[in-house]
C-alpha cells in the first residue's frame, strides 16, 4: 500500500487525539466500507466522530494539522 508510511506517520502524530485505522480496500472489510462510504479514490482518509459521523474526508494523504483542526470542538 503506497499510503502505508503516511498512515504510520499520522498514527504516530495523532495517538493522543484519535485512533488511526488502516483498512485495505481489497479486504472484505475494506470492500464493505468502500461501499458504505462511497470511496472511489485510493487512498481516501475518512475521520469519524465517536458516533460514527463523518467529520473529515480527503482523497490524498492529509497532514496531522488538518486532522487536528477537524477535531477541534468535538
Amino acid at each position: 500500500m503506497a499510503a502505508e508510511p503516511a498512515v504510520s506517520r499520522l498514527s504516530d502524530g495523532l495517538e493522543s487525539a484519535c485512533n488511526v485505522v488502516s483498512v485495505s480496500v481489497h479486504s472484505e472489510l475494506g470492500k464493505s466500507l468502500r461501499e458504505k462510504y462511497g470511496v472511489s479514490l485510493v487512498p481516501t482518509f475518512i475521520l469519524l466522530d465517536g458516533e460514527g459521523n463523518e467529520v473529515f474526508r480527503q482523497s490524498k494523504v492529509p497532514t496531522s494539522l488538518m486532522i487536528v483542526e477537524s477535531l477541534k470542538g468535538r
